[in-house]
């Protein structure tokens, strides 16, 4: 397997050609009903799965560790842990899939929220006392409310020293150092997801008041809103989320986020950009192997604007293999409103990762998205929507989340499509129109090349147009498309 590397906006391989991954998520939270590593290790996560997921086309997974049961104990970390993910690594090169690891956290960790919450160990969750609050409508409530979330990423922001003396912060970033030596020589290693969706602290539950009130307001007092009918949907059907289409407008969406965003600029600038220097110091003082992925805030995900500036070192070093990976979701996710929830808001969030991207002049890969359970109206129109906007912007992903329901459910089976693993040029565009069941790629592709373009084919093809000559191998119940290429412009058509 070829190394990655960073190249303005593109991932290249050490051939040269620029690589696109196409993948899942695989976080095991935890059961909490057992004790010691057995509750932090899966049962289901075997080669026959892992054969599985190469079948559906996914090279690449977002590899999801948790604190607690990395650093069970201050400075003490468990290797039997850390041994089962390497192994599963190995496991994964053999069916030629990356991975990158992504230290997981939700509600900061399990103490604080016993039902959604993962991440810190008990021993690094300083709460100040702070019970937590059981969730009325959606389980990231915690997020929302002062409380224990809150104090947890108060104390770990400002690194406040645990009971042994040491800080917080520095015992994470001391943890990431040990876990990227350990995962350092394995070949199919992308690169360090260093902290999920990274949440300010007190001032979010600021940002999430100021983006009720403004969503009142606009009710109340915008004449584009249609008043009318949402009454009219509450009253007849007591269908209680027509207050969404209140935000079905882009323009009335900026207005709700209006005064939001100071705030997260401020948490970007001066806690989580540091932040992300000094893990990611840590991490090279092990290895200069695999991409650094810089997340989003979480309140990023409904698209407040990003301030991460491009990852550079006390030193003024900048570093050079360095990628944004943004997370997207519908408002409704994790409820029930998602089935009938519009594109619009969505897109709107993505809207703003490109302007990220544009800022930070790098390569995107979706960390996180999707969270759709079934093969549903809903799911199938959006799913199509967004992979389709990644493909027009030559982005990467990893959908959220794999668990043993999505296959009986289908949701793996609309996941698979046609798309590029690699690219032995510049690529310009590439696109699967679903209805036609046509793929097209187009590059530009240098004279000295020697490198096939490799394309995923969930089905065998019944007609290819290419300028060059062409291979079709298979690959597992599927098949990868060889094509070299000629110098120039190549302009490849498939139906399959």
């Amino acid at each position: 397997m070829n190394r990655i590397f960073t190249r303005a906006r593109a991932f290249v391989d050490d051939n040269g050609c620029e690589r696109f991954f196409h993948g899942i998520n695989m976080v095991y939270k935890g059961d909490h009903g057992k004790s010691g590593v057995e509750a932090f290790l899966p049962d289901d996560w075997d080669e026959a799965l892992v054969s599985r997921l190469r079948d559906h086309g996914f090279n690449c997974v977002r590899l999801g560790l948790i604190w607690e049961a990395v650093e069970p104990k201050p400075g003490e970390y468990c290797e039997e842990y850390l041994k089962f993910f390497l192994d599963f690594a190995d496991i994964l090169k053999k069916y030629g899939i990356y991975f990158y690891l992504d230290m997981h956290q939700d509600l900061f960790g399990a103490m604080g929220t016993p039902w959604g919450g993962d991440g810190a160990p008990d021993w690094a969750y300083l709460s100040d006392g702070k019970t937590p609050r059981k969730p009325f409508f959606v389980w990231a409530e915690g997020y929302f409310f002062p409380g224990s979330v809150t104090r947890g990423f108060d104390a770990f922001w400002h690194n406040k020293r645990a009971a042994d003396g040491v800080g917080v912060k520095d015992r994470f970033c001391a943890m990431w150092a040990h876990v990227a030596e350990r995962f350092r020589d394995k070949e199919n290693l992308l690169g360090f997801d260093v902290f999920n969706e990274p949440f300010p602290g007190s001032p979010g539950s600021k940002v999430f008041l100021k983006v009720v009130k403004n969503a009142a307001l606009q009710f109340l007092f915008n004449d584009t809103v249609p008043r009318k009918e949402i009454i009219g949907k509450i009253m007849a059907s007591k269908d209680v989320g027509a207050i969404f289409d209140t935000i079905n407008d882009p323009e009335v969406y900026r207005k709700v986020l209006a005064g939001t965003y100071e705030t997260v600029r401020r948490f970007d600038l001066s806690l989580y950009y540091p932040f992300l220097r000094q893990v990611s110091a840590a991490i090279r003082q092990k290895t200069d192997k695999g991409v650094i992925f810089a997340e989003n805030c979480y309140f990023s995900n409904m698209g407040i604007p990003c301030s991460v500036p491009h990852l550079a070192y006390k030193n003024g070093t900048k570093e050079k293999n360095f990628a944004f990976a943004p997370h997207g979701y519908e408002l409704t996710v994790d409820t029930p409103l998602m089935e009938s929830a519009p594109v619009n808001r969505v897109e709107f969030v993505f809207r703003e990762h490109i302007r990220t991207q544009e800022r930070l002049d790098v390569p995107v890969l979706v960390g996180e998205w999707g969270g759709f359970n079934g093969d549903t109206p809903g799911s199938r129109r959006h799913l199509g929507y967004l992979l389709d906007f990644f493909d027009a912007n030559l982005w990467s992903n990893t959908f959220w989340c794999y668990h043993r329901a999505m296959e009986e459910a289908g949701v793996l089976a609309l996941l698979r499509r046609p798309y590029p693993h690699s690219v032995p040029g510049k690529t310009e565009s590439f696109h699967y129109d679903a209805d036609n069941a046509r793929f097209t790629l187009t590059f530009d592709s240098d004279k000295k090349s020697k490198k096939p373009a490799r394309i995923y084919l969930p089905a065998e093809p019944k007609q290819i147009d290419c300028p060059g000559k062409y291979k079709l191998n298979s690959y597992g119940s599927a098949f990868m498309l060889e094509i070299s290429p000629v110098a120039g412009k190549n302009s490849i058509e498939i139906t399959l």
